[in-house]
Protein backbone atom coordinates (compact mmCIF):
# COMPACT_ATOMS: atom_id res chain seq x y z
CA UNK A 1 0.00 0.00 0.00
CA UNK A 2 2.79 2.61 0.97
CA UNK A 3 4.47 1.04 -2.02
CA UNK A 4 1.53 2.47 -4.67
CA UNK A 5 1.15 5.56 -2.60
CA UNK A 6 4.52 6.91 -3.22
CA UNK A 7 4.45 6.09 -6.50
CA UNK A 8 1.65 8.26 -7.14
CA UNK A 9 3.21 10.62 -5.20
CA UNK A 10 6.14 10.20 -7.84
CA UNK A 11 4.19 10.15 -10.75
CA UNK A 12 2.05 13.62 -9.59
CA UNK A 13 5.72 15.38 -9.09
CA UNK A 14 7.02 14.47 -12.70
CA UNK A 15 3.40 15.74 -14.02
CA UNK A 16 4.31 18.87 -12.32
CA UNK A 17 7.68 19.30 -13.13
CA UNK A 18 6.11 17.88 -17.09
CA UNK A 19 3.73 20.87 -17.44
CA UNK A 20 3.76 23.01 -14.64
CA UNK A 21 2.37 26.65 -15.43
CA UNK A 22 2.15 26.78 -19.19
CA UNK A 23 4.36 29.97 -19.94
CA UNK A 24 6.78 30.98 -16.85
CA UNK A 25 9.28 33.87 -16.37
CA UNK A 26 12.42 33.57 -18.87
CA UNK A 27 10.83 31.42 -21.68
CA UNK A 28 11.11 32.19 -24.82
CA UNK A 29 8.56 31.47 -27.22
CA UNK A 30 8.59 30.96 -31.20
CA UNK A 31 5.65 30.47 -33.79
CA UNK A 32 4.96 30.10 -37.13
CA UNK A 33 1.45 29.95 -38.66
CA UNK A 34 -1.19 30.79 -41.79
CA UNK A 35 -4.51 31.76 -41.56
CA UNK A 36 -6.96 33.88 -43.69
CA UNK A 37 -8.78 37.23 -43.90
CA UNK A 38 -10.00 40.63 -44.77
CA UNK A 39 -8.22 43.69 -45.87
CA UNK A 40 -9.50 47.23 -47.22
CA UNK A 41 -7.00 49.44 -49.22
CA UNK A 42 -7.38 52.53 -48.98
CA UNK A 43 -6.62 55.33 -50.73
CA UNK A 44 -6.77 59.12 -52.01
CA UNK A 45 -7.25 58.00 -55.38
CA UNK A 46 -10.52 56.21 -56.01
CA UNK A 47 -9.41 53.61 -58.31
CA UNK A 48 -6.92 51.99 -55.74
CA UNK A 49 -9.71 51.18 -53.18
CA UNK A 50 -10.69 47.93 -52.23
CA UNK A 51 -13.09 47.35 -49.07
CA UNK A 52 -12.82 44.16 -47.36
CA UNK A 53 -10.88 41.74 -50.30
CA UNK A 54 -10.25 38.59 -48.98
CA UNK A 55 -6.47 38.10 -47.86
CA UNK A 56 -4.36 35.28 -47.44
CA UNK A 57 -1.54 35.10 -44.79
CA UNK A 58 1.79 34.24 -43.07
CA UNK A 59 2.58 34.89 -39.66
CA UNK A 60 6.05 34.55 -37.65
CA UNK A 61 6.32 35.62 -33.90
CA UNK A 62 8.70 35.70 -31.42
CA UNK A 63 8.24 36.93 -27.83
CA UNK A 64 10.30 36.98 -24.43
CA UNK A 65 8.27 35.77 -21.35
CA UNK A 66 9.60 39.25 -19.15
CA UNK A 67 6.83 37.88 -16.33
CA UNK A 68 5.07 34.97 -15.90
CA UNK A 69 2.09 37.28 -16.86
CA UNK A 70 3.96 39.93 -19.03
CA UNK A 71 6.28 39.81 -22.33
CA UNK A 72 7.93 41.68 -25.09
CA UNK A 73 7.91 40.39 -28.36
CA UNK A 74 8.10 41.06 -32.36
CA UNK A 75 6.04 40.03 -35.01
CA UNK A 76 5.75 39.48 -38.90
CA UNK A 77 2.85 38.70 -40.84
CA UNK A 78 2.56 39.05 -44.96
CA UNK A 79 -1.35 39.69 -46.11
CA UNK A 80 -1.92 38.80 -49.85
CA UNK A 81 -4.76 39.93 -51.75
CA UNK A 82 -7.20 36.92 -53.58
CA UNK A 83 -9.18 39.93 -54.90
CA UNK A 84 -8.16 43.51 -56.22
CA UNK A 85 -9.18 46.79 -57.84
CA UNK A 86 -8.97 46.53 -61.91
CA UNK A 87 -5.96 48.31 -62.08
CA UNK A 88 -3.91 45.77 -60.01
CA UNK A 89 -2.33 42.87 -60.68
CA UNK A 90 -2.07 42.10 -57.24
CA UNK A 91 -1.12 43.79 -54.04
CA UNK A 92 -0.10 42.38 -50.72
CA UNK A 93 1.34 44.02 -47.16
CA UNK A 94 4.30 43.23 -45.56
CA UNK A 95 3.83 43.92 -41.27
CA UNK A 96 6.31 44.10 -38.91
CA UNK A 97 5.33 45.39 -34.98
CA UNK A 98 7.53 45.41 -31.75
CA UNK A 99 4.49 43.59 -29.24
CA UNK A 100 4.03 44.33 -25.48
CA UNK A 101 2.15 41.30 -24.22
CA UNK A 102 -0.35 40.35 -21.34
CA UNK A 103 -1.32 36.86 -20.39
CA UNK A 104 -4.61 37.71 -18.35
CA UNK A 105 -5.35 33.99 -17.66
CA UNK A 106 -2.89 30.45 -17.33
CA UNK A 107 -3.60 27.24 -17.17
CA UNK A 108 -1.10 23.97 -16.68
CA UNK A 109 -1.50 23.34 -20.10
CA UNK A 110 -2.91 26.85 -21.97
CA UNK A 111 -3.08 30.35 -21.82
CA UNK A 112 -4.62 33.56 -23.70
CA UNK A 113 -2.82 36.28 -24.29
CA UNK A 114 -3.57 39.78 -25.48
CA UNK A 115 -0.97 42.03 -27.54
CA UNK A 116 -0.65 45.52 -28.69
CA UNK A 117 2.08 46.54 -31.63
CA UNK A 118 3.50 49.40 -33.77
CA UNK A 119 5.57 49.32 -36.39
CA UNK A 120 6.56 50.11 -40.12
CA UNK A 121 4.65 48.33 -42.92
CA UNK A 122 5.75 48.17 -46.68
CA UNK A 123 2.45 47.95 -49.53
CA UNK A 124 3.60 46.75 -52.66
CA UNK A 125 1.15 46.93 -55.71
CA UNK A 126 1.49 45.66 -58.82
CA UNK A 127 -0.06 47.33 -61.74
CA UNK A 128 -2.02 45.75 -64.21
CA UNK A 129 0.36 44.99 -67.12
CA UNK A 130 3.51 46.59 -66.09
CA UNK A 131 6.61 44.60 -64.53
CA UNK A 132 7.88 47.39 -62.10
CA UNK A 133 6.06 47.53 -58.77
CA UNK A 134 4.78 50.86 -56.65
CA UNK A 135 5.30 51.18 -53.15
CA UNK A 136 4.58 52.62 -50.06
CA UNK A 137 6.11 52.67 -46.54
CA UNK A 138 3.45 52.82 -43.89
CA UNK A 139 3.24 53.09 -39.82
CA UNK A 140 0.98 50.65 -38.52
CA UNK A 141 -0.44 49.50 -35.14
CA UNK A 142 -2.84 46.67 -34.38
CA UNK A 143 -4.07 44.33 -31.58
CA UNK A 144 -4.40 40.74 -31.09
CA UNK A 145 -5.57 38.15 -29.25
CA UNK A 146 -4.39 34.57 -29.14
CA UNK A 147 -4.92 31.10 -27.29
CA UNK A 148 -1.83 28.97 -27.24
CA UNK A 149 -2.23 24.94 -25.53
CA UNK A 150 1.22 23.28 -25.06
CA UNK A 151 0.76 19.41 -26.80
CA UNK A 152 4.13 18.41 -25.08
CA UNK A 153 6.89 20.43 -22.64
CA UNK A 154 7.82 22.49 -25.76
CA UNK A 155 5.77 22.13 -28.62
CA UNK A 156 2.34 23.38 -28.99
CA UNK A 157 -0.46 25.10 -31.03
CA UNK A 158 -1.52 28.88 -31.68
CA UNK A 159 -4.33 30.22 -32.71
CA UNK A 160 -4.82 34.18 -33.16
CA UNK A 161 -6.84 36.97 -34.48
CA UNK A 162 -5.39 40.07 -34.93
CA UNK A 163 -6.52 43.70 -36.45
CA UNK A 164 -4.15 46.19 -37.87
CA UNK A 165 -4.59 49.32 -39.69
CA UNK A 166 -2.21 51.73 -41.46
CA UNK A 167 -2.32 55.14 -42.30
CA UNK A 168 -2.07 56.79 -45.89
CA UNK A 169 1.14 56.82 -46.98
CA UNK A 170 2.80 58.28 -50.44
CA UNK A 171 2.77 56.04 -53.52
CA UNK A 172 6.10 55.41 -54.94
CA UNK A 173 7.81 53.75 -58.05
CA UNK A 174 11.05 53.19 -58.04
CA UNK A 175 11.21 56.21 -55.40
CA UNK A 176 10.00 58.57 -57.67
CA UNK A 177 6.20 59.73 -56.72
CA UNK A 178 3.09 58.47 -58.71
CA UNK A 179 0.46 60.96 -59.35
CA UNK A 180 -3.24 61.48 -60.56
CA UNK A 181 -4.74 63.01 -62.38
CA UNK A 182 -4.64 66.11 -60.91
CA UNK A 183 -0.78 66.23 -60.54
CA UNK A 184 -1.08 65.29 -56.37
CA UNK A 185 0.84 62.26 -55.46
CA UNK A 186 -1.27 59.20 -54.42
CA UNK A 187 -1.52 57.98 -51.33
CA UNK A 188 -2.40 54.46 -49.79
CA UNK A 189 -3.06 52.77 -46.84
CA UNK A 190 -4.99 49.80 -45.59
CA UNK A 191 -6.93 48.17 -42.79
CA UNK A 192 -6.53 43.95 -41.87
CA UNK A 193 -8.79 41.93 -40.09
CA UNK A 194 -7.21 38.07 -39.91
CA UNK A 195 -7.18 34.91 -37.80
CA UNK A 196 -4.97 31.72 -37.92
CA UNK A 197 -3.11 28.61 -36.30
CA UNK A 198 0.27 27.51 -36.12
CA UNK A 199 2.54 25.98 -34.44
CA UNK A 200 4.52 27.00 -30.93
CA UNK A 201 7.23 26.09 -29.76
CA UNK A 202 9.00 26.84 -25.89
CA UNK A 203 12.52 27.22 -24.99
Amino acid sequence: MRRHAALSLLLALMTCALFGQAIQRGNLLMSYGTGAGTITLKSTTEVLRSPYSLAGSIRYAVSYAAGDRFALGYCFERLGSTAHPALLDRYRVSVHQVQVLVRPLVRARSWIEFAAGLGPSISVLSPRGARLQTRASNGNIGLEFSWMRMLSRTIGLRTNVSLSTAAEAPLTLEDAPVNDERGEQVMVGWTALSGGIGLLVRF
